[in-house]
């Protein structure tokens, strides 16, 4: 199983993205389900964060998306999903957030970012779905 493994040096900002077989087109006004996973070493400074962007074409940074509560945190003080501080080291951590474009986007993909701090980040398992409607 692969990860994709991020090194920040100091003051650096790593950013990765890939369009390469991976775009997907989000509708206004639709509600989106997104997760993803985040393991931070023991050496990442935990005071820095992230931002996953929503990206199209060669515009990297449409919209940043994970600015908001991680929905599976009912433990740590700080729920945001993309603050480092509060969240576990040494260890897989999930991220689930919902998403709600105000305009269509099309032919568009994730741009990952780490704001400058140092360490060694993880990510894996990013998904993106339309919300299932619950029944009454």
């Amino acid at each position: 199983m692969y990860s994709l493994k991020l090194e920040n040096e100091v003051g650096e900002q790593a950013r990765v993205y890939s369009n390469a077989g991976s775009l997907f087109s989000l509708k206004a006004g639709v509600t989106y389900i997104v997760r993803y996973k985040r393991y931070l070493t023991a050496s990442a400074d935990l005071a820095g964060g992230d931002k996953l962007y929503i990206a199209t074409g060669t515009n990297v940074a449409v919209k940043q998306i994970n600015n908001v509560e991680n929905l599976l945190d009912d433990v740590n003080s700080n729920k945001m999903c993309h603050v480092f501080a509060g969240k576990p080291a040494e260890s897989w951590y999930a991220m689930e957030f919902e998403f709600t474009p105000d305009e269509d986007y099309n032919d568009a993909y994730f741009n990952l970012q780490i704001n400058p701090k140092v360490g060694v980040f993880y990510y894996d398992d990013f998904y993106i779905a339309i919300k299932a409607s619950k029944r009454p």
